[in-house]
């Protein structure tokens, strides 16, 4: 799990300036666009059309513009184990209070939602990497036997500014129907 921590911050924190912007808004909720991926999505992601999606990192993944590096990133995970969703959120807890220097959960945190009709759990912390402090919040869901996880990262001043923009991907996130 410590292997699939390090790669996930590494992906959230790969900040990249070589992208490519979608005009993809067909089907897509008004002043948004589609995400686009070279894997079969089994869901469907909108990002406001002036946001810029990173096709580098070779997950879902978008931000704000060249100036504000604030993102977000979708990944998915199959699961050997079923387990509740408050598991998965416990140990995922405590690997980020592991190897996150000065980590604090927003009060309240946890919290319950829903992602599409599916039952989630909201976490919301900052934490100081590279000298900078960050503020986060995921949003983690169980469908099936995958676990997915929705990442918005920002740096914290500018955390505020983008959250409309977020609920409104949330929003808008739908699975696909089988």
């Amino acid at each position: 799990m410590k292997k699939f921590l390090a790669l996930f911050l590494a992906v959230v924190f790969c900040f990249t300036l070589l992208c490519s912007c979608s005009k993809n808004t067909e089907g897509a909720p008004d002043g948004m666009k589609a995400v686009e991926s070279s894997d079969k999505l089994d869901y469907n992601i909108y990002i406001p059309a002036h946001w810029i999606q990173d096709l580098s990192t070779g997950v879902v993944s978008a931000y704000v513009s060249n100036s504000d590096l604030s993102n977000i990133s979708m990944t998915q995970y199959n699961l050997e184990e079923l387990k509740p969703l408050d598991d998965y959120v416990k140990q995922y807890t405590d690997e980020l209070t592991a190897n996150l220097d000065e980590l604090k959960m927003s009060e309240g945190y946890p919290q319950k939602m829903i992602l599409d009709g599916v039952e989630a759990k909201k976490l919301e912390y900052t934490a100081s990497l590279a000298g900078n402090t960050y503020k986060f919040m995921q949003v983690i869901c169980i469908k099936g036997a995958t676990i997915y996880y929705f990442t918005y990262t920002a740096l914290s001043e500018n955390y505020d500014a983008n959250a409309e923009d977020v609920q409104k991907i949330l929003d808008n996130f739908a699975f696909k129907k089988k």
